[in-house]
């Protein structure tokens, strides 16, 4: 996150070349299903970026109550 506010380097290697294929691939999926009427009419960067949030949300969660032992 931090090298994606600086963009530097590591901001264009990871999010440009890496990331930015992989989520606009994931959206243009989204697109299609849209179209087909499989989801809500609305914009699919949306649903790909709150998909994607929520995963990772999940992961720390995990981790965070594996380090806690509960």
């Amino acid at each position: 996150m931090y090298a994606c506010f600086k963009e530097d380097r590591v901001h264009r290697v990871h999010f440009q070349e890496k990331e930015m294929p992989m989520m606009s691939r994931v959206t243009d999926y989204v697109s299609k299903r849209i179209q087909e009427g499989s989801f809500r009419k609305m914009d699919p960067r949306i649903i790909v970026f709150c998909y994607q949030a929520m995963v990772w949300n999940i992961a720390m969660y995990k981790n965070m109550m594996k380090k806690w032992n509960w």
